[in-house]
């Protein structure tokens, strides 16, 4: 045994050199319920996918006194939830009136000082909110549910039976010129308009918005709400949400027969994964 404190007679073992991962696993590996997040996060990088969802590894949480942007947007489904959930009238100073204060409950429970920069912030949007929320209501639309939940089962070949789900931020309805009810699902975004936009030219490879609209059988769109105007995106009523759903089962009937979980992602999807360490890309041996 080697000596403590004393330096090596001999060089030890250097490391294996890194290759791009691409496991394979079993259909009793795979999960059995698959939100819009999970398919996801398989087009984004099927590797991340097996480290995210089939293997369970998870980033520790960090103690963290900062408002970020995601508690932002957290508080702001909840304030949301809870005015539409109220019943507001649909006069612009008295429903402008109740959205504030319930806006100043729910950030006076958040202990961070940052929550006072995100607090004006949001003050200063509440009042297009508003606007862009009796614009909808002059066409005939009417809230029926927030944080609404669905589920779809579906048998996969080699795989059995699964759960595609997801809950969506808000469900609204109104009745059509031939009486009959539309309606269309409303997904809350505090991501710049521009982007969410580029993200409705593909939205094969976007799925979260069709996949809601195939899920609730409804119309659907973005309504990102951290920028002046408020104004909603619509997703495409010719794009095929059925095929878009549909694709993950296939894709993980692949998977239950053999097909490697590769580490392909590129561009964001590796920029802020937290699978790089176990991925290593960037350090793959040629």
């Amino acid at each position: 045994m080697q000596p403590s404190g004393v330096p090596p007679t001999r060089p030890g073992p250097l490391p294996e050199p890194s290759v791009q991962p691409a496991p394979t696993v079993s259909a009793a590996q795979l999960p059995r319920r698959y939100s819009p997040t999970a398919y996801q996060t398989l087009l984004d990088c099927p590797y991340r996918f097996f480290v995210k969802n089939v293997l369970g590894i998870r980033e520790l949480e960090e103690a963290d006194d900062a408002l970020d942007k995601s508690d932002y947007g957290n508080a702001l489904h909840r304030i949301l939830k809870i005015f539409h959930d109220s019943a507001p009238p649909p006069d612009r100073g008295a429903a402008l009136t109740r959205l504030n204060e319930i806006s100043d409950k729910e950030f006076a429970t958040l202990p961070a000082w940052t929550a006072t920069t995100w607090r004006s912030k949001w003050a200063a949007i509440q009042p297009a909110y508003i606007d862009a929320w009796l614009d909808w209501v002059a066409q005939g639309w009417r809230y029926q549910s927030g944080e609404a939940a669905y589920e779809m089962p579906f048998n996969v070949p080699g795989l059995g039976d699964i759960t595609l789900h997801g809950r969506v931020d808000r469900v609204d309805g109104r009745i059509d010129q031939n009486g009959g009810e539309a309606r269309t699902v409303i997904d809350y975004k505090t991501a710049a308009s521009t982007g969410l936009k580029k993200k409705l030219n593909n939205p094969a490879e976007a799925i979260q918005l069709p996949f809601y609209a195939w899920l609730a059988e409804a119309a659907a769109a973005y309504l990102p709400i951290n920028e002046v105007p408020v104004a909603p995106i619509d997703l495409n009523g010719e794009t095929d949400v059925d095929a878009i759903s549909r694709r993950l089962p296939a894709l993980l009937e692949a998977i239950a027969a053999g097909a490697a979980l590769s580490a392909n992602g590129i561009g964001a999807a590796c920029q802020y994964c937290e699978a790089h360490g176990l991925c290593r890309k960037g350090m793959w041996h040629e």
